[in-house]
């Protein structure tokens, strides 16, 4: 195994963001820590793995691409973006962790690669609120349309997955093929959108904006630790949309 997967848990009792270096890692980096560790098992497509290193222990890994969300492209700003598509780190680094590699891959993006905007989701399926863009600051946009997939011996599959797979979603034709399957509907993820440039710019992609902007969803009865643990970190946390 590559010694880079094999490590001793550095001792890291607080967040020290003094500790932390920032680079690029290489696809084949970004999929064993993304299909090992993230809820989701699977590797998006990646144009851009951020990898964040602890005493140079790699502790968080951040993915960007092109979105598989076609649809949603008329009702932003722009057609220069990516989607923050994952995003793991292993807890022994501090809870502000996350919310400081957000921050500073966003800097860097719009450093290096010069994008509009970031585009990211997350699904309320998991009990995923998205506190972390909110610590962030970024833009909520709404749900988006309701999910439909497909529970095929016992795997859930996307729609698109489903017709690569078996060359169809046709339920008269999956059961014709001796396919035991059934549909399931889930709730919309949450939209969150971060905007890059300059002050001039982000106002200017602002008004374009087809979206909504809206209140911060929050869970029933539930104040968000992200925000609160995050604001404690100081200088971590770009504060730059609201300020338009």
């Amino acid at each position: 195994m590559n010694e880079l997967f094999d490590f001793p848990t550095p001792d890291v009792s607080t967040f020290d963001k003094s500790r932390f270096v920032m680079r690029e890692v290489n696809y084949q980096t970004a999929h064993k820590i993304i299909t090992d560790n993230h809820y989701s098992h699977c590797m998006p497509c990646c144009e851009l793995a951020i990898g964040f290193f602890v005493d140079n222990i790699l502790n968080c890994v951040v993915v960007f691409g092109q979105s598989a969300t076609c649809k949603m492209a008329d009702s932003l700003p722009s057609s220069n973006y990516w989607e923050l598509s994952r995003l793991f780190s292993f807890d022994w680094a501090g809870r502000n962790t996350e919310s400081y590699c957000i921050s500073q891959s966003l800097k860097y993006i719009e450093e290096n690669y010069q994008k509009d905007l970031i585009i990211s989701f997350a699904d309320p399926n998991e009990n995923h609120i998205g506190y972390i863009y909110q610590a962030t600051n970024w833009l909520y946009c709404g749900q988006s349309q309701p999910d439909e997939w497909y529970i095929i011996e016992g795997k859930k599959l996307h729609p698109r997955t489903v017709v690569a797979n078996y060359g169809t979603r046709g339920e008269d034709k999956l059961r014709q093929m001796g396919y035991d399957f059934k549909r399931e509907y889930l709730a919309g993820k949450h939209r969150y959108i971060y905007l890059l440039g300059s002050k001039g710019r982000r106002k200017e992609l602002r008004k374009k904006l087809k979206y909504p902007i809206l209140p911060y969803p929050k869970l029933a009865g539930e104040v968000s630790r992200a925000i609160r643990t995050a604001s404690s970190c100081e200088g971590s946390v770009q504060s730059r949309q609201p300020a338009l």
